[in-house]
């Protein structure tokens, strides 16, 4: 039995060096496709992060917006009143007011959110439970951009 085992094992060919070259060389391409299509990949989303990132740089930096103009009126003691120019080169929208670090909900006096460029909007917020003689406001855009003030109840503008 164990004399035909070997002549099994004897008489069995291998592959031609033709076909052992051919193989190499489909699994190298093979290896190489793979390879680039992941590099492509990684570079390509690569890049659409960085144009994008440069886009949204690009919008934020175009959104520019001051507070003009602020009041209290002493006979309601609960609202603040201010004005927010946007002189940018977009339009803009007002993402969230804090007063004394307290998200306040804003109320626009002619009911818009977005400020076009070189327009002025009055917007109304309520100050903190605790009386203050200032407050520190602050105005976050929808891009990110903030404006930080100090409104003092004796200073009317």
């Amino acid at each position: 039995m164990a004399e035909k085992k070997m002549h099994f094992l004897r008489d069995r060919r291998g592959i031609s060096e033709v076909i052992s070259a051919i193989l190499i060389i489909m699994v190298a391409i093979a290896i190489g496709l793979g390879l680039f299509a992941y590099t492509t990949g990684v570079f390509g989303t690569t890049q659409s992060n960085f144009l994008l990132e440069a886009q949204t740089r690009k919008a934020t930096v175009l959104e520019r917006f001051v507070n003009t103009a602020s009041y209290w009126n002493e006979t309601d003691s609960s609202p603040i009143y201010f004005a927010i120019y946007n002189y940018g080169k977009r339009e803009m929208t007002i993402a969230a007011i804090y007063v004394e670090s307290e998200e306040k909900v804003p109320q626009f006096l002619d009911g818009d959110v977005t400020l076009k460029v070189d327009e002025i909007r009055w917007i109304k917020v309520g100050v903190p439970e605790n009386d203050l003689d200032s407050y520190h406001i602050v105005v976050v855009s929808g891009k990110g951009n903030r404006i930080e003030f100090d409104f003092e109840k004796s200073q009317q503008v």
